[in-house]
């Protein structure tokens, strides 16, 4: 079942996660989202970049899941912060795992 994802950030980890997601998961990427201070492109991918604080009114809480992939700058408070935002807005999170990680090294695998 297809799902829609806002990425959160929109540096390299952001295009990392965004060719990740379109390559190899059920999630269908439908835009950006970063703060008004930091965006330096309204399109990526040929999708819309909005502001992380109006981002509820394009992509409404119920109609998309978060994934923040932003850097571990200054030992992750960015993304604390960030979470804590989209966590406060009511947004879902959702997580990559690669198809192709090899499960049978871990306990019960």
């Amino acid at each position: 079942m297809q799902k829609n994802l806002l990425i959160v950030g929109a540096g390299e980890f952001a295009d990392i996660a965004y060719e990740y997601f379109t390559c190899d998961s059920d999630y269908t990427v439908v835009g950006f989202a970063v703060e008004q201070a930091y965006i330096e492109e309204t399109s990526k991918f040929g999708l819309p970049v909005v502001p992380l604080e109006t981002v509820d009114f394009v992509f409404p809480k119920d109609s998309v899941e978060v994934h923040v992939a932003v850097t571990s700058t200054k030992l992750n408070q960015v993304r604390e912060r960030l979470i804590g935002m989209m966590r406060g807005k009511g947004y879902r999170f959702a997580n990559y795992v690669s198809s192709h990680v090899n499960r049978a090294g871990f306990a019960g695998g």
